[in-house]
């Protein structure tokens, strides 16, 4: 499997994306990011 690199912008969108989420749910917003992060939502 081949590793993952992160723009800035991308990095700066998963940021923005996890903080909107959170207005809801931290704990969804930290599930999303995680999954994201690792791969699980791609």
């Amino acid at each position: 499997m081949s590793e993952l690199r992160w723009t800035q912008q991308a990095s700066d969108d998963l940021a923005a994306i996890t903080e909107f989420i959170a207005n809801d749910s931290e704990f969804h917003a930290q599930l999303f990011a995680i999954g994201v992060v690792q791969n699980e939502w791609i």
